[in-house]
């Protein structure tokens, strides 16, 4: 019962909810009479693990391809295939997300990198800043379903199941999820009268898949990888972002010497 009011009243005072959490545990375990020690000791056993090291990685690889201007890419390419159907700037919010979820596993990630160009873009547009910001926000969770999903990953090692299959799993699901977040956008655009981003044209499809095509190689990479059983997702996710470090560094070369020889 005092852990439980030590623990409002932290809240009440504004201690950060991880920080409550902790004290609260700690003290719970001091009245039990459990060593103190036990605490730090188990933190480092569950932490420990080297299945865990792939969340950290898959941040990176997510960090990298938004600081090196490669989910602009990505956003591109989604503009070019779905730019065209009713509310096109919200159509492509939801497939930019779904590309980079297949990256990332993050849906903080996932939501800086897209939403940072896409939310302004869109009320640009007239979109109303709630709706952008809600689509956003609902499209950024799609790094949580698909693959490499850090929940899936967690969820796997914790239940002992195969992170393989966990992924496969998530695929139908997740889909389901971005059609439907989809179908939401258009009924919008048709009530808010949300025009198309631009006309189909698969000139412009092939153009900006050219551009893309170095980001679309890392999901194939983390992936096929994982699922055709040639490395552990911990290693997949060193080499997703050992990629996305070479690939931006020869984009960043490629583009300055463009600026250069013009």
């Amino acid at each position: 019962m005092g852990t439980l009011v030590v623990g409002l009243g932290m809240l009440a005072l504004g201690v950060p909810v991880a920080v409550t959490i902790g004290i609260c545990a700690i003290l719970a375990l001091a009245i039990s009479g459990t060593p103190i020690l036990v605490v730090p000791q188990q933190f480092f056993a569950n932490l420990n693990k080297f299945e865990l090291l792939a969340i950290p990685f898959f941040m990176l690889t997510g960090a990298v391809m938004d600081t090196g201007g490669i989910s602009r890419r990505l956003i591109d390419f989604a503009q070019s295939l779905v730019g065209f159907v009713r509310g096109g700037l919200g159509m492509v919010t939801v497939v930019a997300s779904l590309f980079f979820a297949d990256i990332s596993g993050s849906a903080t990630a996932d939501t800086a990198a897209i939403g940072s160009v896409m939310i302004p873009g869109m009320v640009a547009r007239g979109y109303a800043v709630p709706f952008a910001t809600a689509l956003q926000s609902a499209s950024g969770s799609l790094g949580l379903l698909f693959p490499p999903s850090m929940c899936s990953i967690v969820y796997a090692y914790v239940a002992n199941v195969s992170v393989g299959k966990m992924f496969i799993a998530s695929f139908l699901p997740g889909l389901l999820v971005a059609v439907s977040f989809m179908v939401v956008n258009y009924i919008t655009a048709i009530k808010r009268n949300y025009s198309a981003v631009q006309e189909f044209s698969l000139r412009t499809i092939w153009k900006s898949f050219k551009n893309a095509a170095f980001a679309l190689i890392a999901p194939m990479i983390i992936l096929g990888g994982i699922l055709g059983g040639l490395f552990t997702p911990t290693e997949s996710g060193v080499i997703a972002a050992c990629y996305v470090i070479v690939i931006r560094e020869t984009l960043n070369k490629f583009s300055d010497f463009h600026c250069y020889s013009g």
